[in-house]
Formats: structure tokens, sequence, C-alpha cells
């Protein structure tokens, strides 16, 4: 204040610092302003101080202020131009190649003569005719031993311990032309008779098949008809051998659908995709089975090799025929088992099934 000494109020008091009312600074916070009135932009009190508007802090050390929260990142610079690639070295020189290696002497051996064409000896004596072999696929395997018998007059069951061989199959010639049809078995049989099913127990066939051999038909015939929408199913299987060697249906391979067993006469069933014989089929042996939804009968071969309750005698054994081969494949409506090594197998004493395919 001292610089005002000697000057006129009306002169210096625009330079003058004042609180907005004129009266002592408080508690309460007041707005200074300058001789004229202007607000200044920082108020104060007993106990406080406020700033107003953008105050400079530039150079000034403030203490017992935290600091603020960190502002967000800048966004990134413009990635500087990549420099010039430098000159490529030049290529080294090429090594000189090696000389080649001399080649070997050719050998001084002279190819002999021709010798002379012998004279043509005397035709030899021609042998006697050998004995038959086997069919085409396959050999019978030896006749399975006969289980208990249920009774005489050809009706008994013989309990399945099957034949451990396998049996072929052979062209079938058919007396209309029809060659190429292919049969299961050889039969002595010169006509054909019925055999009959039950409705809990499927029939089947087995067919030795070379690898690649496509199955395309199978072929049967009706000789008595069940009733009004009855049918006969027709499946594929392989097969198995157990711990006795006895061959028995192991795994279905295809379903072919049914054919209509309402009505009697021959019935071929066309498989929608044909099978093709793989050769990993155990044993190489494909299995044609039969699965009536009512008691019926289908034709087969007659091959009388039946005396009474037995078979007949040659020498001290007894022959049996037990062609007729069968599995409990469950009453008809179930779903039939995927896996029927586990089923019972029978063969009776009947005649066998006069299935066909091709």
């Amino acid at each position: 204040m001292a610089s005002l000494t000697g000057k006129q109020i009306d002169n210096t008091y625009h330079g003058l610092i004042k609180t907005n009312d004129e009266l002592a600074i408080g508690v309460q916070a007041k707005r200074l302003q300058d001789g004229d009135g202007n607000d200044l932009p920082v108020a104060v009190g007993t106990q406080s101080m406020e700033y107003f508007d953008t105050q400079d802090f530039t150079g000034a050390t403030v203490l017992g202020i935290a600091a603020g929260a960190q502002g967000a990142q800048g966004p990134q610079g413009w990635q500087g131009i990549a420099g010039t690639d430098g000159l490529q070295g030049p290529q080294g020189w090429q090594g000189f190649q090696g000389n080649d290696g001399p080649q070997g002497l050719t050998g001084a051996g002279v190819q002999g003569p021709q010798g002379w064409q012998g004279i043509a000896g005397t035709d030899g004596l021609q042998g006697f005719q050998g004995w038959q072999g086997p069919s085409e696929a396959g050999v019978q395997g030896p006749q399975g031993l006969q289980g208990p018998s249920s009774g005489g007059g050809g009706s008994g069951t013989l309990q399945g311990v099957l034949s451990t061989g396998t049996q072929g199959s052979i062209v079938y010639d058919s007396t209309h032309g029809d060659g190429n049809w292919k049969t299961w078995l050889l039969t002595s049989g010169f006509s054909v008779t019925s055999q009959a099913f039950t409705t809990d127990t499927a029939g089947y066939v087995t067919f030795t098949l070379p690898t690649g051999d496509i199955i395309s038909y199978v072929r049967l015939s009706v000789s008595s008809a069940g009733g009004a929408g009855s049918t006969l199913r027709v499946l594929l299987y392989d097969t198995t051998v157990n711990g006795n060697n006895d061959i028995l249906l192991k795994d279905q391979l295809q379903d072919l659908g049914t054919i209509d067993a309402s009505s009697t006469g021959v019935k071929t069933i066309t498989l929608g995709t044909p099978y093709t014989v793989t050769g990993s089929e155990p044993n190489s042996i494909i299995a044609v089975v039969l699965w009536p939804s009512e008691a019926m009968s289908i034709h087969g071969f007659n091959s009388p090799i039946w005396d009474g309750n037995g078979g007949i005698m040659f020498g001290d054994t007894t022959i049996y025929r037990s062609f007729n081969r069968r599995v409990e494949a469950g009453t008809w409506g179930t779903t039939i088992p995927t896996d029927l090594s586990s089923s019972k197998h029978v063969s009776t004493t009947n005649n066998p099934w006069w299935v066909l395919i091709r």
C-alpha cells in the first residue's frame, strides 16, 4: 500500500482488490473484485478458497491434492515409411564340373549257336480217369453227430451239433435253361417235397461263395401258404465257430425284406442293394435265413436217406440225413436278433430247403 502514498483515491481505486460486498472476509468464501467491481476468478474465505474459469498452474508446485484419473491413451501415431532395401550382392562363381569316369570294358564272351530241336517222343498211353474232385466252391463237411431223438416216424429232431465242414455252392441246371441260379447242396433227390415252418424258429441254408461273388436274387417256392397277409422274411447272415467247432449263425449282414406267403408258388426276392462277398466273412460262408410270420411250408429237395427211426445202417455206422437246419429266431413281431450265435441251433431229419441264389 506504500506505493499509494500521495496519490488521489479517485485515480488509484481501480487497481485495488476488494470483496464483492465490500465487507470483511468470513467463513463463507466471497468473490474478489477489482476496484471497478469486475469479478476475479477466485473467491476467498477464512476456511476455503475457490477458483473459477481456467487457471494456469504452469511452474507452480501444488501440494496435498490427489492426482486425478489417468486420461485415455491418445491414438497411435502413423507408421514410419520403410527404408529402401539394400542392393543384392553379386552371385558367386560356379564351381568346375568334375571329369567323367572311364566306361567299363565290354565283356568278351560270344553267344553260342542255338542247339538242334529234339525229336518228339512217342505219345504215352492215356491214364485212368481220376476221381471226381470237390464242387466248384467248397466241399461238404462231415455229417454232424445225432442228438437226442424225439420219436419215430421221421419226425425226430437232431440237437444242433452241426457239421464242421463247409458246404459248397454249384450252378443249378434248370430244365428251362435258367442255369445261372446256384443251389447250396448236392442231393440225390429227384423230386420236391414240402417242409413246414413253426413260428418261433427260422430255417436257414448256407452257401460257400468266392470273394467278389454278388447275390442279387433269392428264390424259393411256397408249398403250403399261410393265412391272409402272411409273409416270409429273408435275411443274410455270416457265421462263426464255437468251441466244439460247430458252425453257427452270427451277425446279420442284410435284411432283404419279405415275400408274400399267403399264396403258393415260386417266389423271387430282388435285393435292393445286391450283396457282394468281401472275403472277410468267417469261413467264407453266407447264410440265407427264412423267418415266417406264421405256420406255413416251402418246398424242399426229396432226399430219401431215411429208414424208420434213425437212418440206414451201413456196416457198423448209421447214416443220418440232417439237412434241415433251423435256429430259434424269436417270436414273429419282435426284432430278429442281429447276432444269432447265442440262439439255439438245431438240425432235423426233414428234407433240405429248396433255396437258390443268383
